[in-house]
């Protein structure tokens, strides 16, 4: 795994987060990518589903990439669904 990296709790690979979307009218056959956030990242995202169903906002967090025991950034990424 050339382009990844060992983080105590297991391998990230160096990877952006991407945001694919597409419609029902389509049959979901039209995904596209709608937002990258550049990475890299040492978490998978965590989505807040509850807040999506909610407010049909989509809230995702993500850690910045740091070397291990240091503490690094995190951000939320959100996102307005339109029906």
């Amino acid at each position: 795994q050339p382009d990844a990296k060992w983080y105590g709790s297991g391998w990230f690979r160096h990877a952006d987060l991407k945001i694919a979307v597409a419609t029902a009218k389509s049959g979901y056959t039209d995904w596209r990518i709608a937002h990258v956030e550049r990475g890299p990242f040492a978490n998978e995202m965590l989505a807040d589903t509850h807040r999506w169903k909610r407010d049909d906002t989509l809230s995702v967090m993500v850690q910045e990439t740091a070397d291990h025991h240091v503490p690094s950034r995190l951000r939320i990424v959100e996102f307005r669904i339109r029906k």
